[in-house]
């Protein structure tokens, strides 16, 4: 998953560079970043398979575990599935956005 930020800014120069009274506006991306996810599928309540995404940095290392329990087979997969994205979007440059278990909650509990 990718999160871009998109920066508004107002320009009031001429083409010549002299200013201008007509104001241009030009979108430019300010900021780039990845979150890894992991597609978790686990049996809910009722039986039938339940398939989320997850943000790997909050899950990774247990955090979540109070709310969302996952099995260590399971975390396991997903922490070797994140070495590999990482790895490879790290030799480009790219910057992790790393969601944490306190933003999770807060999100959810926004919801409600």
């Amino acid at each position: 998953m990718v999160e871009i930020e998109l920066e508004k800014n107002t320009q009031q120069t001429a083409a010549n560079g002299q200013p201008s009274a007509i104001s241009q506006q030009q979108t430019a991306i300010s900021k780039v970043e990845y979150i890894p996810v992991y597609r978790y599928i686990y049996r809910g309540a009722n039986g039938k398979s339940v398939y989320t995404t997850v943000p790997v940095a909050a899950f990774e290392n247990g955090e979540m575990q109070a709310v969302q329990s996952m099995p260590e087979a399971t975390r396991a997969a997903m922490k070797g599935s994140a070495n590999v994205i990482r790895k490879n979007l790290s030799q480009h440059g790219a910057v992790e956005r790393k969601v944490s278990a306190k933003e999770i909650s807060l999100q959810s509990a926004e919801k409600k």
